[in-house]
């Protein structure tokens, strides 16, 4: 009987397109010709569109990269095409994320329980600050900072609920440490390091002093201090080209935060790199090493530009006129030391406190440009009261206490990596924490990711630890 031949497989025609193939280069050629002609009407919206559609898709099948997104993102929410697109892009990450509950709704809600903790004393806070409004005299000027606080906490719950295992807090770090490198180089690409001093006003104030995407030097400043103490704990890395691509990224934030001339940022700097020598002592070469490229980086930048370095150095006792605002808050403390007057009311109120006895240097601050206080910590005290106040900083203890515990715990299980990024998370909080002693900065979304991110370590160390149990006892 002959055998009968196989049919060849037959060779597919690349050449030859097909309805469907048709349709969707029709479709992305819309896409891209509708996308085009909206960036030329209005950038704005444009940029809004274009990050829509890169977004959309990744939120829904990269939750924790769009996240990551978010992050990096923040560090451009004061420029004026970016500015409404964070918050934006949280609410569509929290739609996202209700709708891959459903059907794992028990592993969320472990992770959630493990941190109900901050949880609470967040909620509390932010309730707290709400009721203020009951009593503050100018109720509508708070309406910014709740959206803005409102939206900062939303930050804080979807970190801890979405940031589960160890490569995800590895990717929340990267992020942050991007968005900081990246918004010293915009700022640099768009003239703001400019050694004239001329600068641009989006990227730099009137004196010259960098702000990149955040709006205000000193605010710029105590974003970049944590990410100088995050890319530390990321170091770890034996790979010697990501620790290449992390001192690169240091040296260009350390370069930024010298530009923005805050002193209350090189406090930070100089806070965090004391404790960490303290707290890092398997690790003080690499953190010495680090701390050398980066005061490297800040004295080369001084040295070009002598009149930065002038501004810090001959400073006047006043800060400012810090002094001044601080001493019209404490006589506000003096008269609502309970209850405040109110979220956001300090600078409705503080005219009335300046014909008071005491010589006032920078009254029109206070007056005519109803400046707030310059201080977070006095501020919720003028504002929210000494309830607030204290409420605010169980919150922080919480989480600076968790951290430092996932560090001990990793320890233990002999995990050097979780244990440095672990000591990284607090140091960083610490850092912005220190630089808030100089402004007001409740509603910063980065600080709220801050105080997510130790309870979230904490969270992986007591469930590493309960999976490597049954294999310990086993053996």
């Amino acid at each position: 009987m002959a055998s009968r031949a196989l049919p060849l497989p037959r060779t597919p025609r690349f050449g030859r397109a097909t309805p469907t193939s048709l349709g969707l280069s029709a479709a992305a050629f819309g896409v891209a010709a509708l996308l085009a002609g909206v960036l030329v009407y209005d950038t704005k919206v444009g940029v809004a569109l274009l990050l829509a559609l890169c977004f959309v898709p990744l939120a829904l099948f990269r939750l924790r990269i769009a996240l990551c997104a978010w992050i990096t993102l923040l560090f451009f929410s004061r420029t004026s095409a970016l500015e409404a697109i964070p918050n934006k892009l949280l609410l569509f990450i929290l739609a996202s994320w209700l709708a891959l509950l459903v059907g794992r709704r028990a592993k969320a809600r472990e992770a959630l329980a493990q941190n109900r903790a901050v949880i609470v004393w967040a909620l509390a806070f932010v309730v707290w600050t709400i009721l203020t409004l009951a009593w503050a005299p100018v109720p509508g000027a708070a309406e910014r900072p709740i959206k803005e606080l409102l939206y900062a906490l939303l930050g804080l719950v979807l970190v801890l609920g979405i940031v589960l295992e160890r490569e995800h807090v590895r990717w929340l770090m990267m992020a942050f440490v991007l968005g900081a490198a990246l918004s010293v180089l915009w700022g640099a690409a768009k003239g703001g390091l400019s050694l004239s001093g001329g600068g641009g006003g989006e990227v730099a104030n009137l004196e010259g002093r960098f702000q990149g995407g955040s709006g205000d030097p000193n605010y710029l400043a105590a974003v970049l201090v944590p990410a100088i103490m995050l890319a530390g704990g990321l170091a770890i890395w034996r790979s010697s080209g990501r620790r290449a691509m992390l001192a690169l990224a240091t040296a260009i934030i350390a370069v930024g935060l010298a530009a923005t001339q805050s002193r209350g940022g090189l406090i930070a700097a100089v806070v965090c790199g004391v404790v960490a020598l303290a707290i890092w002592r398997g690790r003080r070469g690499l953190i010495l090493g680090l701390i050398g490229l980066a005061a490297l980086a800040t004295v080369v930048f001084f040295a070009a530009n002598p009149a930065a370095w002038h501004r810090i150095s001959a400073g006047n006792s006043s800060g400012s006129g810090r002094v001044d605002i601080w001493t019209v808050a404490w006589r506000v403390v003096h008269d609502h030391p309970f209850a405040g007057v109110g979220i956001a009311q300090f600078p409705q109120v503080s005219p009335h406190y300046v014909l008071q006895p005491g010589v006032l240097e920078y009254v029109s601050l206070i007056v005519e440009k109803h400046i707030v206080v310059h201080n977070l910590y006095l501020q919720l005290w003028v504002e929210t009261g000494i309830v607030g106040l204290l409420l605010f900083v169980g919150l922080i203890v919480t989480s600076v206490a968790a951290a430092l515990r996932a560090a001990r715990r990793f320890e233990l299980q002999d995990d050097e990596e979780m244990s440095a990024l672990a000591r990284a998370a607090a140091l960083a909080l610490i850092a912005m924490l220190t630089a808030s002693f100089f402004l007001s900065n409740l509603e910063a979304g980065q600080l709220w990711v801050l105080l997510a991110l130790g309870p979230v370590l904490a969270g992986l160390a007591d469930r590493q630890a309960r999976a490597r149990r049954p294999v310990e006892v086993g053996v």
